[in-house]
């Protein structure tokens, strides 16, 4: 933090070791929401929920089969804040195949902050197709 660049025009500053995640502009923390689909992503929504309950984003649904989707929620909340982050199947399979769902941050000196651990959620074959299910994880932003 607080770099500079010095006569040798080296990169010189504040050496952070933070583990808490980096804030954005107006004091907020950047996450990235993310989810490795499988092959029915058009199933998934994926919404942030602060610790009273209150949605904060709207419901998200990825758009590429196979393959990592992400969004960044700049103004989800500040260090030590609560999150919910809750992803629906509308299918009622959960998320199959070696999918997987994360939250994350960064923090100043860049490194990687996990919030959520890439997490599978599968039930097998629904008993009832086409009847949606959720699953909820709670997480604080260090």
């Amino acid at each position: 933090i607080n770099d500079t660049y010095n006569s040798n025009c080296e990169c010189v500053g504040e050496i952070s070791n933070s583990n808490g995640c980096a804030t954005n502009a107006d004091g907020m923390v950047d996450v990235e929401f993310g989810i490795f689909t499988d092959n029915w992503p058009q199933e998934n929504t994926l919404i942030i929920y602060d610790s009273g309950g209150n949605q904060l984003t709207n419901a998200v649904t990825p758009a590429t089969q196979n393959a990592y989707n992400s969004w960044n929620c700049g103004f989800c909340g500040t260090n030590g804040d609560q999150l919910t982050l809750m992803v629906t199947d509308s299918y009622g399979d959960g998320i199959v195949n070696g999918a997987y769902f994360l939250a994350r941050c960064y923090a100043e000196n860049g490194q990687e902050v996990t919030l959520i651990p890439q997490t599978t959620w599968a039930t097998g074959n629904p008993k009832t197709p086409g009847t949606p299910i959720s699953t909820s994880v709670d997480f604080t932003i260090p």
